[in-house]
């Protein structure tokens, strides 16, 4: 077994090796808390009068990548590495956003990513918490002041730590209640501690394992690799309370792993980690130095004068600092009053220039989305110009939670053994669940087989007939989406400022609506694109449903008239092709009056008259015969 001593020495190795990069840390955190004067300063200037100024850039810095980061959130997708596993992958995506929001892991990354950029590193543990009998997987964040490390490990995100753990500050009879078989250790436990290089980072603010003031334990969580797999251990310095032993959370491949997940925004030669934060502290303390000075100079004025030009220097710069002050010299000696102008104005220059490098460094107005543009896609734009300098920084938060995402999965196929369902829409009208370990049995498969529109359809209702109440129907022949045998791989999917881009759209609708008219615009697009509340029932309202009973009516109704529509229209039809029949007979035999008519004027022989009369009239009689060959032929000329 692992010796104490060991563990305990891992754990001092850290407290000794990051003394320093530590108190940087914390005075990095105190300059985002607006502590940004020593004690020491601020004593050197009330001794001068001179106001210890606080603008705190940097507070509006950090809050800004912070909220960037928060608009540009991901959600977690899984996708199958195998075809088999395809169908159980959206099961899989819908279980981890379960926990995701279950957890309020959202928020929780949001206040990690401000320690990564703050301190310089953050992280959180995926555990199990008993609730009702049941394991529920929580993610719990852990304060970067109660996370320890390797010291040696030189990744940003740990991969290659061989230790790490948390400190927890426990009350004594809450450190009984939960090690009830260690009460007597607990209860005769003092402070043998001598480490004379305790740092205050885990102190709150104690400085050994004992805190006699509030009778308080310090406990480490530790975690630690022995032969290549990771242990756990519960212990104070002088016992363990918990023996070392396997982790008890598993990995994807059912081997103990470290639940603990960290990272770090940068990490310099010294294996000393910090954060965006580090390189606007001296920028910030220009600021409030010059701006000191400033005010300082605005409210005292320099003097110069010959002994005994006045009677008294301190009255005459009490005098001097009134506003309606008035000094009295003595006559026949030089005193003036000194202009300060030079040197405000050079102070109040160079205040402007580092006010706005502080600013323009990092993140800057223009990615934050507050440029001069009009259109938020054009925001969005310069958005990502400017995330290229922040892009290690983003990325290296978004592996976190990608790691995270994993850790919830390999949570979910160790403790999620029986049937569970995930509700996965709160839409009371059109709920929506995800079972996992879904036992289906033989009914299950035949009932399936026969609401089939295929030729098998009828041979499983036959069979489901045939084993009415037969108990093998009740056999479980397979399980749907078991946990322990999926395989899939997690990814990050973006989550666009939609609200910027409906919007946008639906103004563009809007300026479309007024150009064209609306009723070139259809305005179930519209409602569809904008942000309205409960649009779900305004659709309803605009297209109320039907009664079945008044829709088939209204069916019926609609056939009989079309049919009504169909016979007029054929009516029509039949008298038109008569009508043109008449017409193109009544033609023909004008055409041929006329002709025949024109030859008579032209020959006024009568035989001739009389035979062409003939003619005609048989010719007549034949174009009569061909078009209406029931009807008798009369025609005179």
């Amino acid at each position: 077994m692992t010796e104490l001593t060991d563990l305990v020495g891992q754990f001092e190795d850290f407290q000794n090796y990051t003394i320093e990069a530590r108190a940087l840390s914390e005075r990095d955190q105190n300059y985002d808390d607006h502590h940004q004067w020593t004690d020491d300063e601020i004593e050197t200037l009330n001794r001068r009068n001179q106001a210890a100024v606080v603008i705190n850039r940097i507070k509006v810095k950090v809050n800004r990548l912070v909220g960037l980061q928060k608009a540009s959130r991901t959600q977690p997708r899984a996708l199958a590495r195998t075809p088999q596993h395809q169908d159980g992958a959206d099961a899989v995506t819908e279980a981890i956003r379960y926990v995701v929001d279950n957890t309020d892991f959202e928020m929780k990354s949001s206040d990690i990513f401000r320690e990564i950029i703050v301190p310089g590193y953050g992280g959180a543990i995926v555990e199990f918490t008993d609730r009702n009998g049941e394991k529920e997987i929580i993610v719990n964040k852990i304060p970067w002041d109660r996370y320890y490390y390797d010291p040696h490990s030189r990744e940003l995100d740990f991969s290659d730590k061989k230790f790490d753990g948390i400190v927890i500050w426990m009350d004594r009879a809450d450190a009984i209640d939960a090690f009830p078989d260690k009460e007597l250790e607990l209860k005769t436990l003092m402070d043998t501690s001598s480490d004379s290089k305790g740092s205050e980072t885990f102190d709150d603010k104690p400085r050994h394992w004992v805190d006699p003031k509030r009778d308080r334990i310090r406990i480490a969580q530790h975690f630690f690799k022995e032969k290549g797999v990771w242990k756990m251990a519960f212990f104070t310095e002088s016992f363990y309370l918990q023996e070392p032993a396997d982790s008890p959370y598993l990995d994807e491949f059912s081997k103990p792993q470290n639940p603990i997940e960290s990272q770090t925004a940068y990490i310099d030669r010294e294996l000393q980690r910090y954060g965006e934060v580090r390189s606007y502290i001296w920028l910030q303390d220009e600021v409030n130095h010059r701006r000191s000075r400033l005010l300082y100079a605005g409210s005292v004025n320099r003097t110069m004068g010959e002994d005994g030009a006045v009677d008294d220097v301190n009255e005459m710069k009490q005098e001097l600092a009134k506003a309606d002050g008035h000094i009295k010299t003595n006559k026949g000696f030089e005193f003036e009053v000194l202009p300060n102008d030079a040197i405000s104005e050079t102070q109040l220059l160079l205040y402007r220039e580092s006010k706005a490098e502080i600013d323009d460094i990092g993140i800057n107005d223009a990615l934050a989305g507050r440029g001069n543009s009009r259109s938020g896609r054009q925001d969005q734009i310069q958005q990502q110009a400017g995330r290229v300098e922040l892009a290690s920084l983003y990325d290296g938060h978004k592996h976190w939670e990608k790691r995270i995402y994993r850790q919830i999965f390999n949570r979910i196929k160790q403790g999620w053994n029986a049937e569970k369902w995930i509700r996965v829409t709160d839409d009371k009208t059109d709920l929506k669940w995800v079972g996992l370990n879904q036992p289906v049995t033989k009914g299950d498969l035949l009932l399936q087989a026969a609401q089939g529109g295929d030729e098998m359809a009828a041979e499983a209702q036959a069979m489901l007939q045939q084993m009415v109440n037969d108990p093998r129907l009740n056999e479980v022949a397979e399980v749907k989406n078991e946990v322990t045998e999926m395989d899939v791989d997690i990814i990050l999917t973006e989550a666009p400022d939609t609200h910027t881009l409906r919007q946008e759209t639906f103004d563009a609708m809007m300026a479309l609506a007024e150009r064209y008219g609306p009723e070139n615009v259809p305005f179930s697009v519209a409602l569809e694109l904008s942000d309205l509340p409960n649009k779900k029932e305004a659709k309803e309202l605009l297209n109320p449903p039907v009664d079945p009973q008044q829709q088939q009516i209204q069916e019926l109704m609609f056939d009989l008239d079309v049919a009504d529509k169909k016979a007029t229209i054929g009516s029509k039809e039949a008298k038109a092709a008569k009508d043109m029949e008449d017409a193109k007979s009544q033609a023909v035999e004008t055409e041929i009056v006329k002709s025949g008519y024109a030859n008579l004027v032209a020959d006024r022989d009568a035989d001739s008259v009389a035979k062409k009369l003939d003619n005609i009239q048989k010719a007549v009689e034949t174009e009569k015969l061909a078009t209406e060959p029931t009807q008798s032929v009369n025609v005179n000329v």
